[in-house]
């Protein structure tokens, strides 16, 4: 079971760290809409925003699926949670 609550706390992190990067690219996208300099730098991180999101989709399912075999409460808000970002 601990190997388990391991598991589930790595991948809650790495799903965070998706997120993270999500939410930097949104405040450069809107910093670029005022410093045109910042635009190269802003399509460049944005050619990567399919790889997090594919990132962020995997670590998610593992969270569901641990969260399922764990039987934890919050299972239900971890299978609404990607429905905020679609």
């Amino acid at each position: 079971m601990a190997s388990s609550v391991n598991k589930l706390k790595q991948a809650k992190a790495l799903r965070q760290l998706q997120i993270d990067h999500i939410e930097e690219l949104l405040v450069l996208a809107q910093a670029s809409v005022i410093d045109e300099s910042l635009h190269v730098r802003f399509n460049l991180r944005c050619e990567c925003l399919e790889k997090i999101y594919v990132e962020f989709q995997k670590q998610h399912e593992v969270i569901v699926s641990l969260s399922s075999i764990m039987e934890a409460p919050e299972l239900e808000d971890e299978k609404n949670y990607s429905n905020h970002l679609s």
